[in-house]
């Protein structure tokens, strides 16, 4: 599990519940969790900030969640 979906889960989010709050669509959002997407900077700034952590706390260096 990533920490990405570790965090949402903390918040008792569901994917289209964070989706709607960050702006991103729900199935990117599915995607980048399970890893299988690499987030755009904008995608890792809206998430990053929806959760007050920093992106090397939430992606690696490729644009991947951890």
């Amino acid at each position: 599990m990533t920490r990405l979906r570790e965090m949402r889960q903390s918040k008792d989010l569901m994917v289209i519940e964070l989706a709607f709050a960050t702006r991103i669509h729900p199935s990117q959002l599915s995607a980048i969790e399970r890893r299988k997407l690499a987030a755009s900077t904008r995608v890792k700034e809206a998430l990053c900030s929806f959760f007050c952590v920093s992106e090397k706390e939430a992606f690696d260096e490729d644009g991947l969640a951890v």
